[in-house]
């Protein structure tokens, strides 16, 4: 990974290494954290179910240079994001459900460490979906996956409503005035490469040191993104601050990405596992792995009745409205 904010960090196995790196350039790159049988098994299976979609006429595709992206995603018909209309790019959503390739995945011990040191030792999965980069996809615009987070504001400042924000109208403060308090990591993905990736085939655009500036992209600040290149296996991981977007597919091939987001406990996910998960899916879940999903409790949030219950459990537990007997105890009023 060459670019022009030299020294970058270089592929590693070393955990340590991997947290330091996050914490000084936004993101680190993970050696072979895929390989072998296991590798080839989730890169098929990923293929396996990108043809089928697409056979079946349910794919989702973006990423046209004649395809903007929307203010709300729920602005346009769930059809706009086809080929016909534009889509280039292929993603596959709630892969949690099509295959238990995707969920060892979603559980690897490794990255789950360093996911860890960025968000702290309770964290769920936010998404796990993929971005197949086709060849003539258009070069993403550089964005963060905390555009939802209020930007801090001085006293004298009216601030920015939660409520208001937008994926295109998120941040009101002024590119000239200073930072002086930045907002925390409160999300962070892990980007597995399938195949190669490539500058030239839409290899992920990433600005290091860009967490820590408290903005959102921005010219005003001189930084440069590098294109994130490896050899298929290799995972990069980067928090919610860095900013970053797909590349430009100008090659003959398609490039596979996998990525899994993760955020805090206290904030919504953007699948959501508690009413997507298919059944039969939710039984071969190991405790851990629910947890992951949003069915563990967060001192308290989360639940569906008791606060005192380790786990949200589908089927139990749902009291609707009841009225006493005769012969209950009346209240004291």
């Amino acid at each position: 990974m060459q670019g022009v904010n030299e020294p970058l960090p270089q592929p590693t196995r070393d955990i340590g290494q991997l947290k330091r790196d996050v914490d000084e350039f936004g993101y680190c790159v993970y050696e072979r954290a895929l390989e072998g049988d296991f590798l080839t098994a989730v890169r098929d299976r990923l293929v396996e179910q990108a043809q089928a979609e697409l056979e079946s006429g349910l794919a989702f595709e973006d990423g046209g240079r004649a395809q903007p992206m929307p203010r709300n995603f729920t602005d346009e018909p769930d059809s706009a994001f086809r080929a016909r209309n534009g889509g280039v790019n292929q993603r596959l959503w709630m892969l949690i459900n099509k295959g238990e390739e995707f969920r060892q995945v979603a559980m690897h011990p490794g990255t789950s460490e360093v996911v860890a040191h960025i968000l702290g030792r309770e964290f769920q999965l936010s998404t796990l979906s993929a971005n197949i980069a086709k060849p003539g996809g258009a070069e993403m615009k550089l964005h963060t996956d905390q555009w939802w987070m209020p930007a801090s504001s001085r006293p004298e400042d009216t601030p920015v409503r939660p409520g208001n924000i937008t994926r295109l109208d998120f941040d009101r403060d002024n590119d000239e005035a200073e930072v002086v308090q930045i907002p925390p990591p409160s999300a962070c993905n892990v980007l597995y490469m399938l195949n190669d990736f490539t500058a030239d085939n839409g290899g992920t655009r990433l600005v290091p040191g860009s967490h820590r500036t408290g903005r959102q992209p921005t010219e005003t600040l001189g930084l440069q993104p590098i294109a994130a290149e490896g050899p298929a296996g290799t995972a990069v991981i980067f928090e919610g601050r860095t900013w970053h977007g797909t590349g430009a597919n100008t090659s003959d091939r398609v490039r596979l990405g996998l990525l899994a987001t993760f955020c805090g406990p206290q904030f919504r996910t953007q699948e959501n596992y508690t009413l997507g998960i298919l059944p039969e899916v939710y039984e071969q879940c190991s405790p851990e792995l629910l947890r992951r999903l949003g069915f563990g409790l967060w001192n308290a949030y989360g639940r569906v009745g008791s606060p005192a219950r380790a786990f949200a459990v589908p089927e139990e537990e749902r009291i609707g409205a009841l009225r006493p007997s005769d012969d209950a105890a009346s209240m004291k009023l």
